[in-house]
């Protein structure tokens, strides 16, 4: 039997294996090449440089030599500290090793901020000025990976920074990553931004224009940087801020207390109270602020209140939240509670009412709390935090209560201060610096700016008083010489009518002989009458000897002795080189100021020198002194709160300069305004925030939470529900009434038939309404310029401080209407009422106030301010008039030329100024040191007040007439403003009730309807 051959030509299969195995064999082949390759390749393994190493050489670094490393300063890259990078630790400049971690701490308590890191290899340097985000080490690492694997050409040479900075930088809209500068292609720097690569920029801009919508990125509004735990707490309370996005401003404002939402929610809850009638008693005891006592009047006999379905649960929350604040108990309002055995009585809340405390002057404070009442007819106060507490300065005539936030706890005060002290520095440091036109100074040059302002200005007043000393001196040395030539000259006259004398007595003799002989009766009366004519001239001259010697005899007691005279020239010499001395060292202080850039604008020298005044000023106040040196922690809580209004009162001064002088002008372009000063209260316990009133209020909270229902998406549909009971019949709320086959024109209506004209309507609201604004804009630029007190040049600025209780006159004249008898709000409600809306009676009082009332019993009122000086000069006596003369006239001089010297540059009116502020303060002395022991003495600042208080009526009253501000115009502008509110509510009913008509098809009903209209038209007109 023959086999069956196999016929390949007649068979497919074989085709197919055959195929099959070429083809796995050919993929199998291409997938390990590729396999091969991707091991191997020079993306894994990297290029190797064909060179040898060695055979690369480089003229700038050597690559033998280890980098020089630093921790630098930023400010002052002089100061540095060596640091090594194989050990991570500190070499300080006394050889000492620290850890670097134990350096940057040491170094951020210090300077508060880090310093940079600068790795230097040769020419090239690395600077890490973000340690916070990448450690020393970690940086050193990179720049070793930088050098050695970092591909650079020839321009390796002109590289000489690569930098890590901190920050993000924008350029428009968009993020720079990292950036490269080159200038002038000989000096090359590099920057990165790591936080540009963490998102740290928000999703949504504010920004107009192409390219901004709300998915850009901008920084706007990540100003406040959030922890993870902040973000969770967030989203936790999203149903809380929906819940009250949907809740009406007026409910939020009526029914919102701290943090609970709507204290209507609390009612019907449950809770447990823990009484203790005395818990508040320490710190009753220790309270300063009138407000913080007035809180402790009340009887609040319940130390907190506790949520919980029963009282097991109760008592352990009431235990966890022991564990939780007992750290915080700082007055130890908790200390004798044992949670574990503490009487809790339940409690249902039946009523909740926010009451303000009526035991602070309500017109001026406005405190409040919250009044929860139980089932049992008792009561618990829980009180706003002082910096929900609104008020009004009291000083001011503006009768509106506002958050003021000038509330501040004594010790935290104390913080806050020391650190306004440290920014007052920096801020001061940083302006000179930015003046500072070339890099001459040092950091111990521009601190000591102050002290060199302070040397100069003293030597100006020194030169001043040696000046003052030295010319009549100088003229009593001068009239010395001038004495002894007149009394020479006068003996050398009486020496030659002497000898004219002796002349004439012997040419009388020989004319008596003469008379005698002669026998011709001519001759002989020729010669009587030349006898008479000698005789008379030597009575002549002996009338002129006597008169020459009795001036001799007044001028020789003038003449000093030789040696009197030769001290006085010692003295004269002795104060020229003291003059001399003090120009050069003026000359000397004078040059510190050439490298200042500002020297080229005088008005911009003048502020530059003004703020170092008041910096100086500040410096060298005790106040600010007992501050920085922490010398007021052991003063009293009293001492301490006088301390700090001081220290805040000329901060507020010294800040107005140094805004006014670096921020000119507003965001809106106006100049800058100082703002008026809100004097701060301190307190030394606020109990809304002691550990009993936080777990009431954590209860509260989660209670009043619970009883909200949650609907679906829908939070607090109950509260919304409530809500908007509130406010029904509110002009705000609009109800929609959607009805079948209803027309709608141009305003729902059918107005057609009607014989309303809405057009017309319209445009005579539009004219009324304009006439409003016309009419109050003049009475606001009166009343700006009467009771604005943030007008500095208003009537209430010029004149409110001389109604206060220490706005005091020489010999305790007030001014009309102000008793010293009375306290300070009767004081200034005076003055208050005379600013008020109408402001009708300010003219004339003005008047009064300046020409007298002559059938006053007051001296000072009889006469007025126009009388004023004369009035005290009568009573002081007449050895010191001219004294008093003095400081009228130089204080009268200081007020005109204050105005002048800070708006002009005039070298003559400055020294003009400064002659009379140094003549002043000598003067003062004098007049202090000669009468302060004297009954009827008075110091100068009263006189000042005095002259100001004349100086500031006459102004006054220039505005009022300068306006044309009187009585009858007050009058008739606020009748014309009422006239003309009325006329334009009358227009917007009109406009409302046309808007409200349904379509009337029916015509007798608009005929009536037209009737009704015509009737009321006839009795508005």
């Amino acid at each position: 039997m023959s086999r069956k051959k196999i016929n390949l030509k007649t068979l497919v299969w074989p085709k197919y294996a055959i195929s099959a195995v070429l083809l796995s064999a050919i993929t199998a082949a291409t997938l390990g090449t590729m396999y091969f390759y991707s091991k191997n390749s020079d993306d894994n393994l990297g290029k190797e440089n064909p060179t040898k190493r060695d055979d690369l050489v480089n003229e700038f670094i050597d690559r033998s030599t280890p980098p020089k490393t630093y921790f630098i300063e930023a400010q002052n890259q002089a100061t540095k500290e060596q640091y090594d990078p194989k050990t991570d630790t500190v070499i300080l400049s006394d050889g000492s090793v620290v850890s670097t971690v134990d350096y940057l701490d040491a170094y951020y308590k210090k300077h508060h901020a880090m310093p940079y890191l600068k790795i230097s290899y040769g020419s090239f340097n690395f600077f890490n000025q973000y340690i916070e985000a990448v450690s020393p080490i970690e940086f050193f690492k990179f720049t070793e990976w930088f050098m050695n694997n970092v591909s650079w050409g020839p321009e390796i040479i002109t590289l000489k920074s690569f930098s890590i900075v901190k920050g993000v930088e924008m350029n428009g809209n968009n993020i720079t990553l990292g950036s490269h500068s080159n200038r002038n292609k000989e000096y090359t720097t590099i920057k990165f931004f790591p936080d540009a690569f963490f998102g740290t920029l928000p999703i949504y801009s504010e920004l107009d224009g192409r390219g901004n919508a709300q998915d850009s990125l901008t920084y706007k509004l990540n100003r406040k940087i959030l922890t993870a735990k902040e973000v969770q707490t967030f989203l936790g309370n999203i149903s809380r801020y929906n819940s009250l996005s949907n809740l009406s401003t007026n409910t939020v404002n009526s029914n919102f207390f701290r943090d609970i939402i709507n204290i209507q929610d609390l009612k019907g809850l449950k809770l447990f109270a823990i009484k203790n009638e005395n818990w508040f008693k320490e710190i009753k005891d220790i309270s300063i602020n009138q407000t913080e006592k007035s809180r402790l009047f009340f009887n609040n006999p319940y130390l907190l209140l506790i949520d919980g379905k029963n009282e097991a649960e109760a008592r352990q929350k009431l235990i966890e939240k022991f564990e939780e604040y007992k750290k915080h108990d700082v007055y130890k309002v908790l200390e004798n509670i044992n949670p574990n055995t503490v009487a809790l009585e339940e409690k249902i809340i039946t009523d909740a009412k926010i009451q303000d405390n009526q035991a602070t002057p309500t017109d001026i404070i406005s405190d409040g709390y919250l009044n929860i009442t139980f089932n049992d007819n008792t009561n618990m106060r829980i009180f706003k935090s002082f910096q929900d507490v609104q008020s009004r300065d009291k000083n001011s005539a503006s009768t509106e209560l506002t958050f003021r936030n000038n509330y501040f706890q004594i010790d935290e005060a104390l913080v806050k201060a020391k650190e306004d002290l440290d920014e007052l520095e920096s801020k001061y440091q940083d302006y000179i610096r930015s003046k500072i036109s070339t890099n001459n100074f040092g950091e111990d040059e521009i601190l000591s700016l102050k002290n060199k302002a302070d040397e100069y200005i003293e030597t100006v007043r020194n030169l001043a008083r040696i000046e003052q000393r030295l010319t009549p001196m100088e003229q009593d040395y001068t009239a010395q010489g001038t004495l002894v030539i007149q009394v020479e000259q006068e003996e050398k006259e009486i020496s030659e009518l002497q000898k004219s004398n002796e002349k004439l007595d012997a040419e009388i003799k020989q004319l008596e002989q003469e008379i005698d002989s002669e026998s011709n009766e001519t001759e002989k009366a020729k010669k009587q009458q030349q006898l008479t004519e000698k005789r008379n001239q030597v009575n002549d001259n002996n009338t002129n000897i006597n008169a020459k010697q009795e001036r001799i005899r007044q001028l020789r007691p003038r003449i000093l002795s030789e040696q009197a005279l030769q001290n006085l020239k010692n003295e004269i010499d002795n104060l020229k080189n003291q003059l001399n001395n003090l120009l050069e060292s003026s000359n000397e202080i004078a040059k510190i100021y050439n490298d200042i850039s500002i020297l080229r604008r005088p008005s911009e020298y003048i502020e530059f020198s003004e703020l170092i005044r008041g910096y100086s000023d500040i410096y060298s106040n005790s106040t600010f002194k007992m501050i920085k040196e922490n010398k007021i922690d052991d003063s009293t809580d009293l001492q301490k709160i006088e301390t700090l209004k001081i220290f805040f009162n000329e901060l507020f001064k010294f800040n107005n300069i140094y805004n006014r002088i670096t921020y000119p002008y507003e965001n809106n372009g106006a100049a800058y305004t100082t703002p008026s000063y809100v004097e701060n209260e301190f307190y030394k316990v606020d109990i809304a925030f002691l550990p009993n009133t936080l777990i009431t209020m954590d209860s509260l909270v989660k209670s009043s939470e619970k009883a909200q229902l949650n609907w679906r998406d829908f939070y607090n549909l109950k509260g919304f529900l409530n809500d908007r009971k509130n406010i029904v019949g509110e002009n705000n709320q609009d109800v929609f009434i959607y009805v079948d086959k209803s027309k709608v024109s141009e305003l729902g209506i059918n107005k057609g038939k009607l014989e309303f004209n809405y057009k017309e309507l319209n445009n005579k609201l539009d004219e009324v309404n304009l006439k409003i604004t016309n009419t109050q804009e003049k009475i606001n630029n009166i009343q700006n310029l009467i009771s604005n007190t943030n007008n500095s040049n208003s009537i209430a600025s010029l004149m409110t401080s001389f109604y206060r209780q220490n706005s005091i006159l020489p010999f305790n004249f007030r001014p009309i209407g102000n008793s010293n008898t009375d306290d300070i709000i009767s004081n200034e409600q005076v003055f208050t009422v005379l600013l008020g809306d109408n402001a009708t009676g300010l003219p004339a009082y003005l008047n009064v106030l300046k020409n007298g009332n002559s059938s006053s019993n007051d001296e000072f009122h009889k006469v007025g301010t126009n009388g004023l000086l004369e009035l005290i000069r009568n009573k002081v006596p007449e050895d010191q008039r001219s004294l008093f003369d003095l400081l009228v006239e130089n204080t009268n001089k200081r007020l005109e030329l204050d105005s002048v010297v800070s708006t002009n540059f005039d070298v003559e009116k400055i020294n003009e100024y400064l002659t009379a502020l140094v003549t002043l303060n000598e003067k003062s002395l004098e007049w202090e040191n000669l009468n302060k022991s004297k009954s009827w003495y008075f110091d100068y600042s009263q006189l000042n007040t005095a002259i100001t208080l004349i100086k500031n009526v006459d102004r006054s009253l220039e505005i009022i007439n300068e306006n044309n501000i009187n009585e009858n115009e007050i009058i008739s502008l606020q009748e014309n403003l009422n006239n003309l509110i009325l006329e334009s509510n009358f227009y917007r009913y009109q406009i409302k009730k046309l808007s409200e008509l349904p379509t009337f098809d029916n015509e007798e009903i608009n005929e009536a309807y037209n009737k009704i209209v015509k009737e009321f038209n006839d009795k508005k007109e």
